[in-house]
């Protein structure tokens, strides 16, 4: 059974220089502890300055490590990646620098920042391949055409995905689709407005 995530427990499984990497790239390697030696006393340095960060910006990161971490203890993950690499062209690359980390963490995180497209699209195909058989519905009968993934077309098919849910659920106002490309298929992701909801807030203040 994977880990579940929290800070504290995803700092433990990353070297040091790595997260230091990391930290540096969002724009606060200047403001970290400076007793980098890979310890239980630096892990706890590094989470007292962690929890006080600004909330919206270790929201913003925590975010992003989540996703390391999930895609890091699928079992899965690691072909996904490699799947995407490939089709950029840049799966030898991967295995150069793979081969000098020892964890998938370590390797997750480094694609996470030296290859962001690869592993944010790796990313979206490992979440949608896991979903569960309840989400699917299988759609026959339509007409055989080539796909497109131009601009046009995707602005296309949101308005007509906003305009199919708004009339059926009253949602949807907002919609927004991507296309990436696998060989000769083309895979459409649509992201649509929820319902408006009330709930409990904070403002971090």
């Amino acid at each position: 059974m994977a880990l579940q995530f929290s800070p504290k427990t995803f700092f433990r499984l990353l070297p040091g220089p790595l997260l230091k990497d990391y930290f540096t790239a969002r724009g606060h390697g200047n403001s970290l502890p400076s007793d980098l030696p890979e310890s239980s006393a630096y892990i706890d340095h590094l989470y007292k300055w962690w929890e006080a960060l600004p909330t919206e910006v270790r929201d913003q990161m925590e975010a992003e490590l989540r996703g390391v971490h999930e895609i890091a203890a699928s079992d899965t993950g690691l072909s996904t990646v490699f799947e995407e690499a490939e089709f950029h062209g840049r799966a030898d690359e991967l295995r150069e620098a793979f081969s000098k980390l020892n964890t998938l963490h370590e390797k997750m995180l480094w694609t996470h920042l030296h290859q962001p497209r690869i592993f944010e699209v790796a990313n979206i195909f490992e979440w949608t391949d896991n979903l569960s058989s309840r989400y699917w519905r299988k759609c026959t009968g339509l007409l055989k055409r080539a796909p497109k993934d131009n601009p046009a077309a995707r602005n296309d098919l949101a308005a007509a995905l906003r305009e199919y849910h708004l009339r059926r659920e009253d949602r949807g106002r907002n919609c927004h689709v991507d296309a990436y490309k696998r060989g000769t298929d083309i895979y459409y992701f649509a992201f649509l407005e929820d319902y408006a909801r009330l709930g409990v807030t904070f403002d971090n203040k």
